[in-house]
């Protein structure tokens, strides 16, 4: 079990602020920022080792090395991105999932391919 606070929820919080909380020192559609993107990163690491003792009549085994070592090490991540959401077309319809305007879907999508080539520049595996 993972127990922890991973902060999304004063994430989202923080951000709403910068673009609500202002008292119109800027308009929603002019504010400095308009996207935002979190990455969080799980990295589970676990092992073992197996060091047997072997004791014969005439013969005595090194005890002081292992026999058995296994390592893995798991990573995964999660990318939040935060942005205005495009106007749908055809509201009607409601067939068309929303989706982020392309400036924050960039700047998502670049995050997700920093990420892809920092885990094969470093051999781990996902």
């Amino acid at each position: 079990m993972i127990d922890g606070d991973l902060k999304i929820r004063e994430f989202i919080y923080d951000k709403a602020q910068i673009i609500y909380g202002a008292n119109g020192l800027w308009e929603h559609d002019r504010a400095p920022f308009n996207a935002w993107t979190e990455e969080i990163t799980f990295v589970a690491a676990y092992g073992g080792s197996a060091t047997p003792t072997w004791k014969l009549a005439r013969l005595s085994a090194n005890t002081s090395s292992n026999l058995v070592v296994s390592e893995r090490t798991n990573t995964n991540d999660l990318v939040i991105t935060l942005g205005p959401l495009q106007a749908d077309p055809k509201p009607v319809l409601k067939k068309n999932p929303l989706t982020l305007v392309p400036e924050a879907m960039n700047q998502h999508n670049s995050r997700v391919a920093a990420n892809a080539i920092a885990v094969s520049v470093s051999g781990q595996s996902h």
